[in-house]
């Protein structure tokens, strides 16, 4: 890896981050551009040449960057961490200014940590890929996210066998699971936005649309089904934790 570096002119000393350039249908009912998945990426990477290849020619820089199915990603690189945080900068008003372009797609802008060791850029590949994922399901606001700064859902990235979590997440949802496909009850969801509101049940009405009374009639069937106590911390700590898995890991 150091010799491909040598052969590039960039030193294996310098900051590295990957930056993972995506793209989802706003609305993919309507279909507006048929094609295969490979044709919006490729839209994408026409649109990003644009503005990187000006970019990196002006900060005098080699463009590092592959298009493969899902993104367009590329590998930045500085010689020190102010610099390396000024390009990611660049490319953040980059994907802004192809919203006015690709105004039927959302862009997604997604990165790594940073990087100073050579040997750890493949991971950083996957990082990016990981936290592009996130955005893609709404489980991170917004459309531009670091790996640095998806909190817990970290956890999930650096287990390697994810199936080992699934009894987890069963012995904590799986029961409330059963009863929404069988009567459309709600209940995971209700429960996921208790524990987002901290127990606050008139702030979870109020955001689930519904009467306090039928969050109260719901909050006690979740705690029949489940027979745990809410009010307990640990409880609620492991319930988020069964959510996190979900997120990740969703039932069939």
């Amino acid at each position: 890896v150091n010799q491909l570096f040598y052969g590039a002119g960039i030193s294996p000393n310098c900051y590295f981050i990957v930056a993972s350039f995506s793209v989802s249908d706003c609305n993919p009912q309507l279909n507006k551009h048929a094609g295969t998945r490979l044709d919006t990426i490729v839209r994408l990477s026409r649109c990003l040449q644009k503005y990187t290849c000006a970019l990196f020619e002006e900060l005098g820089l080699k463009e590092l960057y592959r298009v493969i199915y899902d993104s367009v990603d590329y590998l930045i690189y500085a010689d020190n961490e102010e610099d390396l945080l000024s390009i990611v900068e660049d490319l953040k008003k980059i994907r802004k200014r192809l919203d006015s372009q690709l105004d039927d797609y959302n862009i997604y802008l997604s990165f790594s940590s940073m990087i100073h060791d050579v040997m750890s850029i493949l991971n950083g590949f996957n990082e990016a890929s990981f936290t592009a994922k996130l955005l893609h399901n709404k489980l991170l606001p917004g459309t531009v996210k670091s790996f640095s700064e998806i909190g817990s859902y970290q956890m999930m990235f650096y287990i390697e066998d994810k199936k080992k979590l699934l009894p987890f997440r069963d012995r904590y949802l799986k029961e409330l699971y059963k009863v929404d496909l069988e009567y459309s009850s709600q209940l995971l969801e209700t429960l996921r936005e208790y524990l987002i509101q901290n127990g606050n049940m008139l702030q979870t009405a109020k955001n689930l649309f519904i009467h306090r009374n039928t969050l109260q009639y719901r909050m006690d069937r979740i705690k029949a089904i489940t027979n745990m106590e809410l009010n307990d911390f640990i409880v609620r700590r492991d319930l988020i934790n069964a959510f996190i898995i979900l997120d990740i890991l969703p039932f069939p």
